[in-house]
Formats: C-alpha cells, sequence, structure tokens
C-alpha cells in the first residue's frame, strides 16, 4: 500500500529522484520498486566512506593526511603504528584510534603517549588498553571490543594553542561533474575536543580556498571510483 500511494505521489518516475540523506540496501531496494534512480553513492561503495577508506581516497589523491595507518582491529595493532610513529622524526605525544564506521567523533578514543618509550611494547600495550573512548557511554573494553569487530585506523593527534577542524561539502553528478558547495568550520567539544557540536559557516577565509583545492582532488577521486551526490571532507 506505501509502494502504491508512493507512486501516485511520485507521477512521472522519468522526472523524479530519491535523495537520500545516506543510500543504503534499502533505499536502493526501494528505488528499484519504485523505478526512481536515487541521486547517492552506490551501497556497494560504503567502504570508501569509512576511515581506512578515507585515508586510501586522501593517499590516492595526494592529499595530505595525518600520519598513522589503517585496517586496524587488535591491541597489538595498535602498538604497532605508535611503535612506528614514536620511533620516527617527530613523534608524537599522543594518538586517536577510530572506529571505521564512527560519526560526529563517537568512534574516536585518545592513547596518552607522554614519555612512552617506544621500544617497550608491554608499556605501549597498557597505555592502549587505558585509552579514552570519545563515546561517554562505551568503556575501554566496549570500545577496543568493537575495533576488533569493525576494524578502524591509528592517527597522530594534531595539537598546537590554535588549530581549526574544517570541513568542506561537495557533489558528484553521474556525468562526472564536482562542484563545491559549501565549507565550513566545525566546532568541536566533549572528552577530548574531538565531538562534533555545530559548525560555523563558512570556514575561515585565510584557508577556505586550500582546502576547497584539497577536496576537489578527493571528490575527483571518489568520482573515478563510481561516487554519486553528495558528500563532505
Amino acid at each position: 500500500r506505501l509502494l502504491r500511494r508512493l507512486r501516485s505521489l511520485i507521477g512521472e518516475p522519468a522526472q523524479a529522484v530519491i535523495l537520500p540523506f545516506v543510500t543504503t540496501q534499502l533505499e536502493a531496494r526501494l528505488a528499484i520498486e519504485l523505478g526512481v534512480p536515487i541521486y547517492g553513492a552506490d551501497p556497494r561503495l560504503e567502504a570508501i566512506g569509512s576511515k581506512t577508506g578515507s585515508r586510501e581516497v586522501f593517499a590516492s589523491a595526494g592529499v595530505p593526511h595525518p600520519r598513522g595507518a589503517a585496517g586496524v582491529h587488535t591491541v597489538s595493532d595498535v602498538v604497532e603504528v605508535v611503535a612506528q610513529l614514536r620511533s620516527g622524526p617527530n613523534p608524537p605525544d599522543g594518538v586517536v584510534v577510530k572506529h571505521d564506521v564512527g560519526v560526529s567523533g563517537g568512534g574516536n578514543a585518545m592513547v596518552d603517549l607522554r614519555d612512552a618509550e617506544s621500544g617497550d611494547r608491554a608499556d605501549l600495550a597498557a597505555r592502549v588498553q587505558c585509552l579514552r573512548p570519545e563515546d561517554p557511554d562505551l568503556d575501554v573494553e566496549a570500545y577496543l571490543e568493537q575495533l576488533d569487530r569493525e576494524g578502524g585506523v591509528v592517527e597522530e593527534r594534531i595539537v598546537g594553542e590554535h588549530f581549526c577542524s574544517p570541513s568542506v561539502q561537495l557533489r558528484a553528478s553521474p556525468e562526472g561533474g564536482i562542484e563545491v558547495l559549501t565549507t565550513h568550520d566545525q566546532v568541536l567539544g566533549g572528552e577530548s575536543g574531538q565531538t562534533y557540536y555545530g559548525c560555523r559557516f563558512p570556514a575561515a577565509p585565510a584557508y577556505a580556498p586550500v582546502i576547497a583545492d584539497h577536496a576537489v582532488a578527493i571528490a575527483g577521486e571518489l568520482s573515478r571510483q563510481g561516487v554519486v551526490g553528495r558528500f563532505g571532507v
């Protein structure tokens, strides 16, 4: 009955489009049932939007991104990445562990590395097992269980007295065209300042053109992989 009602409201399918916030298999099934196209990414490309997929896209597009590694699951995986970062130049005093599927900073957790010895794997493992999840409803055990189940990334934490977390919104057409829609600066808070509270529009003019150029490079890579619709970087 719902499908019949939707068809009656749509009228001519050739002049309609489904514009979802996120395209899942459910939206794809609805589009097929109605015979109406979706202006959004194919659900089969969902992995590109994960934290692991995003790092791969940044690298392919030649866009600067934090040092780290993707595809981590276990405490040992995290320790290995931390040890490599600590043994290299400019060792970070902290890293951020991120669940592959997480929004608004809720899948992030901080690991304090101040005074850590890169060669002491036992010390590094103890620090990882004392990580601080950004989500107050997640304890360490639950956080690590989700990381093991879904995977994630480890990245150096970018710190400073004054820094911003900007974003660029774009869209890619089915013909491969790229359009920058907006830029903004994210307003962050929470346990370690990584929870998304809102944004200030537009991004600061001092760097808005720079981040837009990087975002266009990323959008081009996404378009080459078949992504259609709106997305944020």
